[in-house]
């Protein structure tokens, strides 16, 4: 296996970038090129304002590059969840918001004519439990009482539509309006539109500190530029540094890996995920998996939060040649991992600690939909419009023991796999 992102072996020429070379004034400074800043950038250009984003690394280097390519509208809580935990009123503003994140990526692709794949294939949610049917069936219901398009799969069905061997899984439910893309080329597309409509995206520009001076954001560079600006929007998720205390607390960075065998043969893409859906089941630690680019099948699932060792790619061979027997003897090529923001209540959280300072973050393993969305949203409230997105301000609160969470989270993990293994 070599240890490249599937993505990086077939994307787009990237946008041209370079690092900002001297200091500058700007309405906004968003700080991470993901898809939650580019997003905002998008959104805030489109509306007349002067805009620097800085990114500390290369485009993509993090999870807007890393992650799986499955665009699937809401959260991990289903709606029914939704309304018990936040109220009514407050739960369906949320459910509303998050449901309508794949659209608004498809819309984000149609509109600025981003060449990266995007196809409404839909999202299979199956199961090997039983006794976790009833659940699945009323998060099938809620999507649709929400204005989804869900239905129900029995064991067959699931068979049929995954090209698994029997009885791996004994039913589920598909989410038509969910789907699949070419999440590097995406982010890539996303930038060239912000930078046609006026922004500004410097690569390889570190923020390393942020001070109010003169009424106004002063954001210094580790190579010595500093940019002014009237608000400053950082959008760091799971990759946050110290540059703003408490924000790389506040989240639990989970590693989550993933390998890409060779180009199957025609037969076994047939065969395998014929519809070519997006799949990540039911498990407390779940399997995910697709077929990729250039029919490349796809399989992913939690890291640890250590070191990465060869050891944790070599299961997921070992779980994908349980699931897709026919798999034996087809050459793993690819491995690599990122790390997703996980929150304490699995929403994004928006903080403004400071009169004109924004914190966004808390993907929860939707990025590519709710942090788009989100993006969207903030950008245009910082335009003065009204925000579009339910998501209250927040206190930056650190989770506890924050500095043991690699001990805490990973025996908590390997608690899940038991109870994963019994079920």
């Amino acid at each position: 296996m070599t240890s490249v992102s599937v993505w990086v072996a077939g994307a787009n020429n990237a946008p041209p970038t370079a690092q900002l070379s001297e200091s500058s004034r700007v309405d906004v400074a968003v700080i991470g090129a993901g898809y939650t800043g580019i997003s905002a950038a998008l959104a805030l250009t489109l509306g007349g304002a002067r805009v620097a984003v800085l990114e500390q690394g290369a485009l993509a280097a993090g999870a807007s590059g890393l992650n799986g390519g499955q665009l699937i509208p809401g959260l991990k809580s289903s709606p029914s969840e939704l309304i018990a935990q936040l109220g009514s009123q407050h739960g369906a503003a949320v459910i509303q918001f998050v449901m309508g994140s794949a659209a608004l990526v498809f819309e984000l692709v149609r509109k600025h004519g981003i060449d990266c794949d995007a196809e409404r294939s839909g999202w299979i949610q199956p199961t090997v439990s039983r006794s976790a049917l009833p659940e699945l069936r009323l998060r099938a219901a809620d999507c649709n009482r929400w204005g989804g398009d869900a239905v129900v799969l029995e064991r067959q069905e699931i068979e049929e539509l995954l090209g698994s061997r029997t009885g791996a899984y004994c039913g589920g439910w598909l989410n038509r309006g969910a789907g699949t893309l070419h999440p590097l080329n995406y982010l890539y597309g996303l930038v060239r539109a912000a930078q046609v409509t006026g922004a500004t995206v410097f690569t390889q520009s570190k923020a390393t500190q942020i001070d109010r001076e003169d009424h106004l954001w002063q954001v210094r560079l580790a190579h010595g530029p500093t940019v002014s600006a009237n608000d400053v929007l950082i959008c760091t998720n799971a990759y946050s540094d110290d540059l703003w205390p408490g924000l790389r607390q506040s989240i639990l960075p989970a590693s989550s890996l993933q390998i890409a065998t060779a180009p199957l043969a025609a037969s076994l893409l047939a065969k395998i995920l014929p519809q070519r859906q997006a799949v990540s089941d039911s498990r407390r630690v779940m399997n995910y998996f697709r077929i990729g680019p250039r029919g490349r099948f796809m399989i992913g699932g939690r890291g640890p939060f250590g070191e990465v060792r060869r050891r944790h790619y070599d299961e997921l061979v070992r779980v994908m040649l349980d699931l897709f027997p026919q798999l034996q003897g087809v050459p793993v090529e690819l491995c690599w991992g990122g790390k997703v923001a996980l929150t304490r209540d699995f929403l994004p959280h928006i903080h403004q600690p400071k009169r004109g300072l924004w914190l966004a973050l808390g993907c929860n393993g939707r990025g590519i939909g709710l942090m788009s969305a989100l993006g969207t949203a903030l950008g245009e409230q910082l335009l003065g419009l009204t925000a579009t997105h339910p998501f209250a301000v927040s206190p930056l609160q650190p989770l506890p023991l924050h500095r043991l969470h690699k001990f805490y989270a990973g025996g908590l993990i390997r608690c899940f796999r038991m109870l994963d293994r019994l079920s």
